[in-house]
């Protein structure tokens, strides 16, 4: 089924418009059971002189598990590999780690008064080859195949705590035990690989398990936009503006 493609700003803010469906998405990518969230859009302008100035987007937000815990998230989502470190994790990053206790009143009764902080990166090229998706924590570890990754100064800028998702991949099924099935199905929403001919990138194909019926729904929902003119035309303002700031800001 054709889905919109959520690495890019307005189906991924689409996507959490939905609590049920972003729950069922966020919560084997974190590995926690959400029961309530609150998420913004933030916006920082980037000057590349008088001329050219872009917003770059991404998602603040607060979550509450069902260990009646609070965690702070921040999700980026980058399309496209940059030289600078400022394109890859953003300044506003610490800004929420400042933020985070202060996020964390949104749910007075959480239990946790210090509010930890958890980045996802949806990351649109490959960093390190047959690793879908890397945590870091003082050291990368792939997932689900449980090896060490070497840093590099690509992950400098990285929370200690980061998920870094690598669309351009999909877990190994012979990697996959059956508590990663869940991610490994998710994963499969976010799959470049699966890019709907003549799209230009904004759709992707993705099949339907039957088993699982969180993915079927996200499936579902994210199709509704395939055929909605005005959303599709927003999505290729938002693919319009990651090239030319990709084309300004010059390859990695």
């Amino acid at each position: 089924m054709q889905i919109v493609n959520p690495t890019y700003c307005t189906a991924f803010q689409y996507l959490l418009s939905d609590k049920t469906v972003a729950k069922d998405v966020l919560s084997p990518i974190l590995s926690i059971n959400i029961v309530d969230f609150k998420f913004e859009k933030k916006e920082e302008e980037i000057v590349f002189d008088a001329q050219k100035k872009y917003l770059w987007e991404n998602f603040e937000g607060i979550v509450l598990t069902d260990e009646n815990k609070v965690t702070a998230i921040l999700v980026e989502l980058q399309k496209f590999n940059f030289k600078y470190n400022v394109f890859r994790t953003r300044n506003s990053t610490y800004d929420v780690a400042s933020r985070a206790n202060y996020m964390g009143k949104i749910f007075p009764s959480a239990v946790n008064k210090n509010v930890p902080v958890i980045g996802i990166l949806l990351l649109g090229f490959e960093i390190e080859k047959d690793v879908p998706v890397i945590k870091t924590y003082n050291r990368l570890t792939g997932v689900p195949s449980g090896k060490e990754i070497e840093s590099d100064s690509f992950f400098e800028c990285l929370f200690p705590s980061h998920l870094i998702i690598q669309t351009t991949q999909t877990p190994k099924k012979k990697y996959v035990t059956d508590d990663l099935i869940p991610l490994r199905n998710i994963c499969s929403l976010f799959d470049q690989n699966s890019e709907v001919p003549g799209s230009d990138n904004l759709l992707l194909e993705v099949a339907e398990v039957p088993s699982d019926e969180k993915l079927n729904n996200a499936i579902h929902y994210l199709h509704q936009p395939t055929k909605d003119a005005d959303f599709m035309k927003s999505m290729k303002k938002d693919r319009d503006k990651l090239i030319a700031i990709s084309e300004l800001a010059g390859p990695a």
